[in-house]
Formats: structure tokens, C-alpha cells, sequence
């Protein structure tokens, strides 16, 4: 996104308070400077006395019928789970550790209209580094970050990263750490393109020297309510900063207008309350291990602490299959159509959960409407053979990332009381092109 054109709007300015800067009650000293005072009479006391003792009673007698009234509940708590193999008894703490692993995924993205860096108007973004083949390092961002500021139809035909290790160099070394990258290719839906640059010459040397490397890939269908996380990007091109926070929504729907054109695509989105600002875009969502979890593409103007990062299982999936198909986005999809429903399930811990289940709502290549679909077993090139619970929001639709015409799959199916496996070879009907 542009220093200029910003993508994302500003969060509204929040109404000073009068007293935000001022104490509220200043004492003020004697002429002599000497400390006041207060006496206290003897009923005084004894009432302060007796309502103190009275408190640590009723304390001590409230934590008693709550510990007895909510046997698997303590004060400091089970945090309700949003998938039901994921019990959590706490929420983590995001140390030192995990933001220095992650830094060393991140960077600074640039895409600007001419070859010569000088004073014209650029876009600035972030990214994340997500693969190294030992021949070239792969880069996803979102598309958006990757436009063209004159012509935002259009990917701009210079783009540069900067490692994070750029951070407080003056600006004579800060030109020289640009490295020109190539674009792998991007799709306007999902938000999410792919760049790379070859590790020769003076890239080779900057990212030995930085130390930077690909991010440890987490799983983003496994977040859940108020979990800690934590973002690194580069906002209002300033350079690479971490800010944290909580997440508000694991599964959410974000409206977000691409190419500046008002024409808006709802992109399925991980909500969250971390400090976002233009600039951010493309960056890296961490949990507290330093795992990455997703892209940040969005905020929300008229909502305070209301932003939104596209899901890594579904940004990885978008880039493995950009890449796969020399540049353009190739999604399967198995011809039948599903609705995903929700469950509550109370684990014997107590603790509550959520169990999604994909539901078929017609029939096709041996799946009947109303099959709960169980689990998918396919072979990938890469990573051998692939089985995926697909009681997990959206599992299905990132799994047919990763399949082109030819593959064939077995879909675990419950189809009342039994367990059906139906076998689907996939097609170039079942394939659509997005860019």
C-alpha cells in the first residue's frame, strides 16, 4: 500500500479526555512545607477494623462456594476452545524468544513505478518469507501491496524487499539493502501474491549477513477466542515493529476494495485487536510461539482495535498452488456443494468447544446431500500422502489448493450411522482460474 494512497483507512482519532494529562487531586502542602496531618477518631477505626475483617471473610467464603459450584473452573481459568482436539488451559504468554525467531521472517516491501529510487510516490508494504530452496526465496504478501500506485490495475513493474535487519541504519545504507525482487504472480480474491528473489550476488551476501529465514508455518484453523498474538510489519513504510494483542474472531469476513476501484471482495479473515496501520499490510500474525498464522491485510475505519489478517492455511495454500502453476491461481473444487455447521461440545474437562462439521447439500461423484464429510486422503507431490480432519472450518476449500486435474481423492464420508469412503478424481471441470 501507498505512503500516500493509504489502503487502510485511519482508525478514528480517539476524543482526548480533559483529565488524560492532568492528576486528578493534587494536595497541597502547607505554607511550611510540612506533611498534613489527618486524624481519625476511635469509632473510626474500629469500623475500618471491622469492615476489613469483614471483606477477608467474605472473600475467603466466595471462593469457596465458586470453586465448589464450578468444579473444572479456577481464577485463573480454562479459556473456552474453539476446535475440540485443541484444550487450552491457558492462553500463553508471548515472550522475547518468539518475536526474535519471527523477525527474522520479515520484511519490508516496496513497489514502485521506475527503477531509480528517488522522490516520487511508491507503495510500502510487508511480507513474509515462507521458503527458501537454497536457489531462491519465496515471499508472500497481499496483493494489494504489490499494485502499481499510478495504475492499480496493473502490479508495479519494480519491487524491493529489505531484510529486518535494516532497522536504524542511516539512509546511505538503507538504499543499499534494497533487494530487487520478481513477481511470482497474485490473486485479487484471495489478496494474496508471491514474490522471490534469487540468491546471488549482492541478495546472496544481505541475506547471509541478515540471518533472516523462512517462517516456522503454523495452523490457523487451530486459534481460537482471545489467544494471544502478535504482528510484525512496516507501518507507514517507517520500518519493521511487533505490536500485540488478542484475537477477537477466529473465523471472520472481511470487505476489502483491492485495487482502490470500489469494486469489494469478501475475503475469509482471522479479526483481531492488534495495532494495525497502513503500512502493515502483508505483514506476519504470530501466535505466542512465534508460529505464523496469517497475513494482515485490513483495518476498520469507524471500529476501534478492528483489524483483519488472511488465514496462513489458506495464504500458504494460495501461494503453493501460484507457484505450482507458473503464476496463476488454479483452484479445484469437488462439483458438490457443502455448508459448514457448528457444535458445541463440552470436553470431560469442562472446558467448551467447537466442532465444525462440513455437511454436503447436494449429490455428486458419489457423495449424497445431508454425507457429514469426515476426512480427505489425497497424494502430494511434495509431502507424500496427505490426511486432513475436516472437522475444521474451511478445510475442505484449503485442501483443494493443492490439487489439480488428475489427482484423485478419498473423502471419509458419515452418511448416517456408517462410514463411506467415496473416491473423486479431479477433473479440469472441477478447476476455476482466479487472478
Amino acid at each position: 500500500m501507498s505512503n500516500y494512497d493509504d489502503f487502510l483507512p485511519k482508525a478514528q482519532e480517539r476524543r482526548k479526555i480533559p483529565y488524560d494529562e492532568e492528576p486528578i487531586f493534587r494536595q497541597k502542602s502547607r505554607a511550611n512545607k510540612q506533611p498534613v496531618v489527618v486524624k481519625s477518631s476511635t469509632w473510626l477505626k474500629l469500623t475500618v477494623g471491622l469492615l476489613g475483617v469483614l471483606s477477608v471473610v467474605f472473600v475467603v467464603l466466595f471462593g469457596v462456594l465458586f470453586s465448589r459450584s464450578n468444579k473444572t473452573a479456577t481464577i485463573s481459568g480454562h479459556y473456552g476452545t474453539q476446535y475440540s482436539e485443541h484444550v487450552v488451559v491457558s492462553r500463553g504468554e508471548i515472550t522475547d524468544t518468539a518475536v526474535n525467531i519471527a523477525l527474522h521472517s520479515a520484511v519490508m516491501v516496496e513497489a514502485h513505478d521506475r527503477e531509480t529510487i528517488g522522490n516520487h510516490k511508491y507503495g510500502a508494504g510487508s511480507g513474509v518469507i515462507i521458503s527458501d530452496t537454497g536457489d531462491e526465496v519465496i515471499i508472500v504478501t497481499n496483493y494489494h501491496v504489490c499494485m502499481n500506485v499510478y495504475d492499480k490495475k496493473t502490479v508495479a513493474p519494480y519491487i524491493y524487499v529489505l531484510l529486518y535487519d535494516y532497522i536504524n541504519v542511516d539512509n546511505s545504507v538503507y538504499e543499499s539493502r534494497r533487494i530487487r525482487c520478481s513477481y511470482v504472480g497474485g490473486s485479487y480474491n484471495e489478496d494474496v501474491a508471491v514474490i522471490k528473489f534469487a540468491r546471488t550476488g549482492a541478495a546472496e551476501a544481505l541475506y547471509e549477513a541478515s540471518g533472516a529465514m523462512p517462517v516456522t508455518i503454523g495452523d490457523s484453523s487451530a486459534v481460537y477466542f482471545a489467544e494471544n498474538i502478535f504482528a510484525i510489519g512496516n507501518p507507514s513504510g517507517k520500518g519493521i515493529s511487533v505490536t500485540k494483542g488478542v484475537v477477537s474472531r477466529p473465523i471472520a469476513w472481511s470487505t476489502v476494495d483491492v485495487n482502490g476501484d470500489n469494486i469489494n471482495e469478501v475475503v475469509r479473515s482471522i479479526q483481531i485487536d492488534a495495532a494495525i496501520n497502513s503500512g502493515n499490510s502483508g505483514g506476519g500474525l504470530f501466535d505466542p510461539n512465534g508460529n505464523w498464522i496469517g497475513i494482515v491485510s485490513s483495518k476498520v475505519s469507524t471500529l476501534e482495535n478492528t483489524s483483519y489478517a488472511v488465514p496462513s492455511n489458506e495464504a500458504y495454500g494460495v501461494a503453493w498452488n501460484i507457484i505450482r502453476n507458473n503464476g496463476v491461481l488454479k483452484v479445484a473444487a469437488p462439483q458438490f456443494k457443502t455448508e459448514i455447521e457448528s457444535r458445541v461440545v463440552t470436553n470431560s474437562d469442562g472446558a467448551i468447544s467447537y466442532v465444525y462439521d462440513t455437511v454436503a447439500t447436494s449429490s455428486a461423484y458419489g457423495v449424497v446431500a445431508g454425507d457429514v464429510l469426515e476426512s480427505i486422503r489425497y497424494v502430494n507431490p511434495d509431502k507424500g500422502t496427505i490426511t486432513v480432519d475436516l472437522h475444521k472450518p474451511y478445510a475442505l476449500e484449503e485442501q483443494m489448493l493443492y490439487l489439480v486435474p488428475g489427482d484423485t481423492i478419498i473423502i471419509n464420508v458419515k452418511r448416517g450411522s456408517s462410514i463411506v469412503a467415496v473416491e473423486i478424481t479431479i477433473s479440469t471441470g472441477h478447476i476455476s482460474v482466479r487472478n
